[in-house]
């Protein structure tokens, strides 16, 4: 009697890391296409309209920049306030569902840099081909000595700290809002969301009275203050991205009501 021995299928199992960052992905890419599209839609007819009544001299399309630190930020407190019972429920660990949620948070920005970088060269292409002259007016690390061209690796690296900062920030604000209630939540706000305010300052290129740049010259070598005011965004963003971790891993369960 020959006995025949079946192979069996090689089961990929997950780590629930990764299936919670392939969940929250899954969500937060959908939407990020249902915002790109109705941003295209919305900045074409805008271009149109500055046409029509006036003349077009600088790009529409980086306006959509604060939509992108926005909406991730607003759609990660979600995230951070409601997402946490139901994980634990499920058998995962609190701790799985931090590093997933900051891995999630990670590859969006990377999506809406890259996506926003893109549709800014496709600007560029259009207004040359129309005769109009395509300029940057808030370009932070993006500007060269001239002041008009743009460095494209330095505009993606601006936009990815700028919408990383925001999503990480959104993480931050809704898990000190679910451990803490509104009142504590509310005051805490100027260390959860206040690093979002300070990586603005210290992208841009005329942030006012928030302005840094006089601090990171003294730090910038060769007169290209750029690398300091990065390194100093990345600190911030560690620092945030540590601080959800940390509160997350302690986070108490609150009662589900309905």
């Amino acid at each position: 009697m020959s006995a025949t021995t079946l192979a069996r299928p090689t089961v990929r199992r997950r780590t629930p890391t990764a299936r919670t960052v392939r969940h929250l992905l899954t969500m937060l890419l959908y939407l990020a296409v249902w915002f790109w599209g109705i941003a295209v839609v919305v900045l074409t007819v805008a271009i149109l309209l500055v046409n029509r009544f006036g003349d077009v001299t600088t790009s529409v399309v980086q306006f959509s920049r604060q939509g992108g630190i926005w909406f991730p930020f607003s759609l990660t407190i979600i995230i951070a306030t409601t997402y946490l019972p139901t994980h634990v429920a499920a058998g995962m660990t609190r701790r799985a569902f931090a590093t997933a949620a900051l891995v999630a948070a990670g590859v969006t920005a990377a999506v809406y840099a890259a996506v926003l970088t893109l549709l800014i060269q496709a600007e560029r292409a259009v207004f040359d081909r129309a005769g109009w002259t395509h300029t940057l007016s808030d370009v932070g690390l993006s500007a060269t000595s001239s002041g008009t061209a743009v460095d494209i690796g330095r505009l993606f690296l601006d936009y990815l700290l700028m919408f990383g900062s925001g999503a990480v920030s959104g993480l931050l604000v809704g898990i000190v809002y679910y451990r803490a209630g509104g009142w504590w939540g509310t005051l805490a706000l100027p260390l959860t969301i206040g690093p979002l305010f300070l990586v603005t300052a210290l992208l841009a290129s005329d942030a006012g009275p928030f302005d840094l740049a006089w601090v990171v010259e003294r730090f910038g070598p060769g007169g290209d203050d750029a690398p300091a005011r990065v390194a100093l965004c990345v600190l911030i963003l560690a620092a945030q991205a540590t601080a959800f971790h940390r509160l997350t891993r302690r986070a108490a369960l609150s009662p589900v009501t309905t």
